[in-house]
């Protein structure tokens, strides 16, 4: 990946090289920022990318990411240097936010001075209030953190459910029900993800997700984008795996009105649902990093990782245009996802736009390769068991 710009003098740390740590190294790399990541897992394609340093690590959850972190500052800072932490999930933003002060003399965040906000909005027990405060729609929800509390679900109306843990990663994301009974056996099976909300299904595809990401600073907007999801997995309910631009006006002033109360610095975004009526419903806030599609934002004119960069050492942000080029897909969820666009209808949404693959660079192939080897390895071991 070429440079445009001559190398900034402190470094970046990418914390996890999944697609979405990938797709980060890249986005601070090509605007010459020097780039060190961690990683644990010796198997991901990502550890291959020549956009970053790479520094394997034992683990990255908890407090050993913490360990790392500090065992791993004098190979990645020069003297007296504090490097800016970029984490890949709302786990790892939970873990340095709880352990800040350990953290603070040796690395910098965007959202060191608002850490009581960023641990406030991780626990989405709370979103209904904060939609009700900020005037957006958000379904009737329940807390259940026992089997005896699913009788006060009577009160939520409809033919489906989702359910989804309070807590970041959890042992499930989300799960879309049609009985009381199968929330029994969600809990029954995993009691360690308890407490759980639930919420009436609205209707409507992948097409009906919109996503707008800010920059702020002190509440100040810097930088934005907005998008509209294609696909994701499962359908309607899991982790985006194919998105473009939406340049929504609508979509961008709702995130402004979910987040204006809080008076953050840092990346945040917004996941929001149309329903049959034209109606938007706050899905969930990302607080405290990128989303997993910040590919999408980046390739189509908004490097959100750089602003990030760029507005912690001080230096002018740029004024990013967004465009609507390029079709986001994350070819390494589902490889075949390109024709499964075709084949659902989506060619209006992706017409005359290239697509962007999860792993694929022109400037840095490696990891494409080592992700092409694994699929027709596995395909090969299919044919044969």
């Amino acid at each position: 990946m070429q440079n445009c710009t001559p190398e900034l003098p402190v470094a970046a740390v990418v914390i996890g090289l999944c697609v979405h740590g990938l797709a980060v190294c890249r986005a601070l790399s090509t605007s010459g920022i020097r780039v060190h990541a961690l990683e644990s897992d010796e198997t991901i394609p990502g550890i291959h990318t020549n956009c970053a340093r790479v520094h394997m690590v034992n683990d990255l959850t908890g407090n050993r990411l913490v360990e790392n972190l500090l065992a791993n500052h004098s190979s990645i800072a020069k003297p007296n240097e504090r490097p800016i932490l970029f984490p890949a999930n709302d786990n790892m933003v939970k873990t340095i936010n709880d352990n800040w002060e350990r953290l603070r003399d040796l690395y910098r965040i965007s959202w060191s001075e608002d850490r009581e906000a960023i641990r406030t909005l991780l626990d989405k027990s709370h979103l209904a209030e904060y939609c009700s405060r900020a005037g957006l729609n958000y379904p009737v929800s329940m807390v259940v953190s026992a089997a005896d509390d699913i009788k006060t679900l009577k009160n939520i109306s409809g033919n489906f459910f989702i359910v989804k843990p309070a807590s970041p990663l959890s042992s499930f994301k989300v799960r879309k029900v049609s009985s009381l009974k199968e929330i029994e056996e969600l809990i029954a099976r995993h009691a360690d993800a308890l407490p759980f909300i639930v919420q009436p299904w609205i209707d409507g595809p992948d097409t009906n997700i919109f996503f707008g990401a800010v920059y702020y600073s002190e509440g100040k907007p810097l930088r934005s984008y907005t998008g509209q999801k294609l696909m994701s997995h499962p359908p309607a309910l899991g982790q985006t795996t194919a998105a473009v631009s939406s340049n929504r006006q609508d979509i961008l002033e709702l995130t402004h009105k979910f987040f204006s109360g809080f008076k953050l610095s840092g990346p945040v975004s917004l996941e929001l649902k149309m329903d049959a009526e034209g109606n938007f419903w706050v899905i969930e806030p990302t607080i405290g990093r990128s989303d997993f599609w910040v590919g999408c934002c980046v390739q189509n004119g908004v490097n959100l990782p750089a602003i990030e960069y760029l507005h912690q050492v001080g230096h002018e942000i740029p004024e990013y245009k967004q465009t609507n080029r390029r079709v986001w897909v994350d070819s390494a969820k589902d490889p075949l996802i390109s024709i499964k666009l075709l084949k659902l209808g989506h060619l209006k949404y992706t017409a005359w736009k290239l697509p962007m693959f999860s792993y694929f660079d022109i400037y840095d192939l490696k990891p494409s390769l080592v992700s092409l080897r694994a699929l027709v390895k596995r395909k090969v071991l299919g044919l044969f068991s």
